[in-house]
Formats: C-alpha cells, sequence, structure tokens
C-alpha cells in the first residue's frame, strides 16, 4: 500500500481576457511574449498567491515603470504583496485610484500615457494654479475646510497635498468658494487629463452636496 501523501495537482485559470489584451498593448512584441509566460508561469506555480488582481498589479506597475522590470514586482508579491497593490492602485496618500480587482479600463493606462508626454513643468503648473485659487478663496480665514469628491472634509493643507497628487496621478484639479459644514468653505475638484470620463465605482470625482 502506497502510504505517501498524494499530489494535488491544482489547475490554475487562464489569464484573464483583459489582462492577455493589455500585455499586448502595452509591451512590444517579445517582451509581451515573454510577460504573459511568465504571468502563466506563475500562475502554476501558485494560482492562489497570483490571483487576477495580483497580476494585474504586476502589468500596470511593470508598465508604468519600465527601468524597474517585471522580476521586481514578483519578489514584492512574495515578499508582501500588499505593498505591490499600494504602487499599482493607490497615490502617494493611499487614496485608491484603481480597483485592479475589476478588468483593466483604458483610462487606467490613458492618464499615465497623458502624464509622461507632460514636461515636470507642466504638471506642476497644474497644482500650482490650483493652490493659488485656493489662497484667493481663503485669504486671511481661518480655520477653512475643503471638502474632497469622496466625501472627506479636510483642512487647507490636507487639500493641498489632495490637489497636488491629484497632478501627479493624472487629473487637472480645481477649487471652487462653497458652503461646507455650514461655514464658507471650499469644494476641491478634479478632472481626468485624458479627458476620460472617470469610472462610476471609483472614488469619485463628485463632491457630495
Amino acid at each position: 500500500m502506497d502510504n505517501r501523501d498524494p499530489i494535488i495537482h491544482l489547475h490554475p485559470r487562464p489569464l484573464p481576457a483583459d489582462v492577455t489584451e493589455r500585455i499586448h498593448r502595452a509591451f512590444p512584441g517579445k517582451v509581451a511574449v515573454a510577460v504573459e509566460e511568465r504571468l502563466n508561469q506563475l500562475r502554476r506555480e501558485d494560482p492562489k498567491l497570483f490571483g487576477d488582481r495580483i497580476v494585474r498589479c504586476i502589468v500596470f506597475c511593470t508598465w508604468r515603470y519600465p527601468s524597474m522590470g517585471i522580476d521586481i514586482w514578483i519578489q514584492q508579491v512574495r515578499t508582501d504583496f500588499r505593498d505591490l497593490i499600494v504602487a499599482a492602485e493607490y497615490d502617494r496618500n493611499y487614496r485608491q485610484l484603481r480597483d485592479f480587482n475589476r478588468p483593466f479600463r483604458d483610462e487606467d493606462f490613458f492618464a499615465e500615457n497623458r502624464i509622461r508626454s507632460m514636461t515636470k513643468a507642466d504638471i506642476e503648473m497644474l497644482w500650482i494654479n490650483a493652490w493659488s485659487d485656493l489662497y484667493e478663496i481663503v485669504q486671511e480665514q481661518h480655520d477653512v475646510r475643503c471638502l474632497l469628491p469622496d466625501g472627506e472634509v479636510v483642512d487647507v493643507e490636507e487639500c493641498k497635498g489632495w490637489l497636488q497628487d491629484s497632478a501627479y496621478s493624472g487629473y487637472v484639479p480645481a477649487v471652487t468658494a462653497r458652503w461646507v459644514l455650514g461655514k464658507r468653505g471650499v469644494i476641491a475638484s478634479r478632472t481626468p487629463i485624458s479627458g476620460v470620463p472617470p469610472h462610476p465605482d471609483s472614488a469619485g470625482d463628485k463632491p457630495n452636496a
């Protein structure tokens, strides 16, 4: 009688269609083939760890940071996959900009392409202009509150950080004078640089009234 533990063969699902399509749109021929083969290999090795969300994050980060290569992101998954998700989906203030539980959207990449075509000075002017408008609204007032698109109410310094991060994340930030919590305040908003409307399920870009 054979008392050895049986070998359980897991049958990983193929890469989602949106991932395969994006790989071949984002990378040149031989590179795309290599990336696709590598991800399929990882799915065979550990289909649970390298699930759909993780492979989307790997593809996005490999495309967004071409000088780093795919291996560093694969190693990040093995070390702590949460850091990969933060790099792919969140801005510097840990606000979620993308959700790779869902299939890729063109705007996830289009805004990044638009940023790449802009100079550092172009991007800086986006948030500098928004800061200038903010200062003009606030002037000498104290304890001014700002309403962000996700409904969070923050102070002026936090609002400045949000405006700056928005510019570096592919948006044109803006502020307008409005009533917030019963006092004169500021409504912050942003529109995609690409001109593509934000996804309806994203952390909205329309402030709650």
